[in-house]
C-alpha cells in the first residue's frame, strides 16, 4: 500500500498532533521501513539513521546521513543531510522546530533499542 501523505496529515490533525516522526536504523523498525518502503528500494538496507517527519500541515521533511543521502529520495518532501553526532542533533532540532506533540513508534521492553 502506498503512503498517503494527505491521509496521514488528516489523521494527525484529527488527533491534535503536530506531526509523525518515522525513524529507522539498520532495519530495526519494521513499521517505519514498511510505511516508507525503504526496504523495497533496490534491495538497499540503510545502515545509518534516517528520520522522516510528516507534519500535520505542510511538506514532509527527511533527515538522512550524507553517506546514504538517497535513502528517502523516493518520498515526497525536502531532505537534509547530516554527518556526525553534532549535525544529527542539530538536524533533529531543526526537523522538529515549533512542534510540541509528535507521534512516534514506541518499543516496549526496549525491543528496538535505538528507538526506545
Amino acid at each position: 500500500m502506498a503512503l498517503s501523505i494527505p491521509a496521514v496529515q488528516q489523521a494527525l490533525t484529527d488527533e491534535g498532533l503536530d506531526g509523525w516522526l518515522l525513524y529507522d536504523f539498520r532495519g530495526l523498525n519494521p513499521i517505519a521501513a514498511d510505511i516508507t518502503a525503504v526496504h523495497r528500494q533496490g534491495g538497499h538496507l540503510a545502515t545509518r539513521r534516517w528520520y522522516y517527519l510528516i507534519p500535520a500541515a505542510g511538506e514532509p521533511r527527511a533527515l538522512v546521513h550524507a553517506i546514504e543521502k538517497h535513502s528517502l529520495a523516493h518520498l515526497p518532501g525536502t531532505t537534509t543531510k547530516y554527518a556526525g553526532r553534532d549535525q544529527l542533533e542539530a538536524g533533529l532540532r531543526g526537523l522538529l522546530a515549533g512542534m510540541t506533540r509528535i507521534a512516534m513508534e514506541y518499543s516496549p521492553g526496549y525491543a528496538i533499542p535505538y528507538i526506545s
